[in-house]
């Protein structure tokens, strides 16, 4: 096993709840985020561990999230056209 330490800060902020709510980043972050505290993280990395299928993995993720996406606007897409390409139909007026 490998120990990895990642060092960052917690930060706060208030949600829609105005409730309070922390978090941790190693980065500093947009929006209303505000530093409360640094704070390291120390974590055992399993032996073995191959970041190769991780990888794959969360590549596999952004495809089909991405393929659901495609099909959903192209669906869209197709219905709109659909209507428009619709004859509309419209009874003759009786004469009076």
């Amino acid at each position: 096993m490998q120990t990895i330490e990642i060092k960052g800060h917690i930060y706060g902020r208030r949600n829609w709840n105005d409730e309070l709510e922390f978090t941790f980043f190693d980065f500093e972050p947009n929006g209303d985020w505000f530093p409360v505290c640094e704070h390291k993280i120390a974590t055992e990395i399993p032996a073995g561990f191959d970041p190769t299928l991780a990888q794959i993995a969360a590549l596999e993720g952004q495809r089909e999230k991405l393929r659901a996406e495609f099909t959903k606007r192209l669906t869209e897409i197709n219905e709109r056209i659909q209507s428009l390409q619709a004859i509309e139909y419209s009874p003759a007026q009786e004469a009076a």
